[in-house]
């Protein structure tokens, strides 16, 4: 008898099982192309635009305005050379190059959520990060991750007659709810180094340039309230350690301080102005207490107990 191979060894296939198979796989990725076309073409881009604005009206109390505006496929939109003005002082504005967002389709379509990856080209650096929106039973529940590196300060709209010289960046995470922006909780941690200002006075005495080597903060946002848990820097006429809070309000100009800091002053700092005149026990090396309070847009500084 002949060789056979053994009753099962091969297994009967259909014919028409690839077939079908292939077939259903064109079929779903047709139906998905028709209707993520279909998506696209209803997209509202121009209404995407000036919610995107008025997010940002809401969440700063500014004003902003660009010179170019266009739509990113595939849900995207991009400004470019963008002004950011403060109603409350006008000739307080940023200058920025770029700002580029584009909207994840899985949050949108699946997770039923607005989810947004951003990045912003400006003040001589970078921010970048997302953003969501998640429906909540009551309202909006908005997510905030964000992070920023080489921010030059010499971009930054300083008062006339100052000028700041230095790099920063920073990491920030923020949680709030829809329509109250002041009132979420989270987090933010900041560095800078080379940081050199010239234009500073002090009780009629004008301060000679001031460099820092290095600085440092970190804090916990909650309820409309910064609270510093530490900050830190290093200069060439004093160093300084400290805490204290920042009351946020809109516009941002009008936010309250209120910072208690240990001032170490150095030899560079009596030579420019006598630490006598401050306080009779005052000397290089023995730390003072700075107080700042007031607002951004005018502080207060007490020196030891005697006002600036």
């Amino acid at each position: 008898m002949g060789n056979y191979p053994p009753v099962g060894r091969f297994k009967t296939e259909r014919p028409g099982t690839l077939k079908t198979a292939v077939f259903i796989l064109l079929l779903g990725t047709y139906g998905l192309s028709v209707y993520l076309l279909f998506v696209l073409l209803i997209f509202p881009r121009d209404k995407m635009d000036r919610w995107m604005q008025a997010k940002f009206r809401e969440a700063t109390g500014a004003d902003v305005s660009m010179e170019e505006r266009r739509f990113v496929f595939p849900f995207g939109t991009e400004w470019r050379r963008i002004t950011v003005v403060s109603p409350a002082s006008p000739k307080t504005r940023f200058e920025l190059d770029r700002f580029s967002a584009d909207i994840s389709l899985f949050d949108l379509l699946w997770e039923r959520r607005f989810g947004v990856r951003f990045h912003l080209t400006g003040l001589g650096g970078e921010i970048g990060g997302n953003w969501t929106a998640d429906k909540g039973e009551r309202s909006s529940q908005n997510s905030l991750l964000a992070e920023g590196d080489s921010l030059d300060l010499r971009k930054f709209p300083w008062k006339t007659g100052m000028a700041v010289e230095g790099k920063v960046k920073f990491q920030a995470e923020y949680h709030w709810e829809e329509g109250d922006p002041l009132k979420g909780k989270g987090f933010f941690n900041l560095e800078g180094n080379g940081i050199n200002g010239r234009g500073f006075a002090y009780s009629g005495f004008s301060l000679p340039e001031i460099a820092v080597s290095k600085l440092n903060a970190h804090g916990q946002i909650r309820n409309g309230v910064l609270n510093i848990d530490r900050f830190s820097g290093n200069a060439n006429l004093a160093d300084l350690n400290g805490a204290g809070t920042v009351i946020f309000s809109l516009p941002l100009e009008r936010s309250l301080l209120n910072f208690s800091v240990k001032l170490i002053p150095k030899e560079a700092l009596d030579k420019i102005m006598p630490l006598q005149m401050i306080s009779p026990g005052a000397r290089p090396g023995s730390p003072l207490d700075l107080y700042i309070k007031g607002s951004f847009e005018k502080p207060d500084f007490t020196l030891s107990g005697a006002p600036a």
